[in-house]
């Protein structure tokens, strides 16, 4: 394993390659792993088997901030360390409520370790490592987080999950990029049923209500993605989850892991 250093932090940053013992195995298996990977904080947290992303819109509703820390809260509580991406929004949310819950919390970011985005989350990320969290990216040091990054990083949000959970999502969200890789990567999606036509909550409708097969014509971010809709069928890509149903949709999760 290497150590790097800045003159911008006192904090080591290692990087992992793909002979690193350390380098996560979910993200080994991907069929595009990242060569190399820059981890601030706990390095073993990455290898944890109970790791869940929880992805959303920037701009969430009640409704939305409401799903995000009922189904984060549900999941911490569970011990689940939570995964996200350090964005404004849901994002936001679900690594507080992880780290108000007790439970360590993995940023997967889009650019350079030293390049916080958004920069008023500074002081969020500090609390993440200072809570036995990670900052985690595959890109270097001064590099920025361009869109291409941050599309390529989702795939690494839900490949280091044993699920993903869409809080809140509209149809042309950026969000749809990491469920699109959930897919590819057979990661199951979880989504909150929305309880009206609000368009802040569109997303989740289509991929709990539409075919499948169908995203591909539907979703922006899924353009492309032929292939993978043909594979997928007919039936829903996400599992709905209800209020009411917390402790069914915890157990489910808990079903995606081998019980130790």
């Amino acid at each position: 394993m290497h150590s790097v250093k800045s003159s911008r932090s006192a904090t080591d940053v290692h990087e992992l390659t793909l002979s690193d013992e350390r380098y996560p195995d979910r993200l080994r298996e991907l069929s595009d792993p990242p060569k190399s990977l820059y981890v601030r904080g706990d390095v073993e947290l990455l290898a944890r088997e109970r790791l869940v992303a929880v992805v959303g819109t920037r701009e969430p509703t009640v409704f939305g901030i409401s799903a995000a820390e009922e189904l984060t809260g549900a999941l911490a509580d569970d011990g689940w360390g939570i995964v996200s991406g350090l964005a404004k929004g849901i994002d936001t949310i679900a690594h507080r409520t992880a780290l108000e819950h007790g439970v360590p919390t993995i940023a997967v970011m889009g650019g350079g370790l030293d390049r916080i985005y958004p920069a008023e989350n500074k002081g969020l990320a500090t609390q993440i490592i200072d809570s036995s969290g990670a900052l985690i990216s595959e890109q270097p040091f001064g590099e920025q987080a361009r869109p291409q990054h941050l599309i390529a990083r989702d795939r690494l949000q839900s490949g280091l999950s044993v699920a993903v959970i869409v809080a809140q999502s509209g149809v042309k969200s950026g969000t749809m990029h990491t469920v699109r890789f959930a897919a590819a990567q057979g990661r199951p999606v979880f989504c909150p049923a929305p309880h009206n036509e609000n368009r802040a909550s569109e997303g989740l409708r289509v991929l709990l209500e539409k075919p499948a097969r169908e995203l591909c014509s539907i979703l922006p971010a899924w353009r492309g993605a032929k292939a993978l809709c043909e594979r997928l069928g007919n039936q829903p890509l996400a599992r709905p989850v209800s209020r009411d149903g917390l402790e069914e949709f915890v157990q489910a999760v808990g079903q995606l892991v081998d019980v130790k």
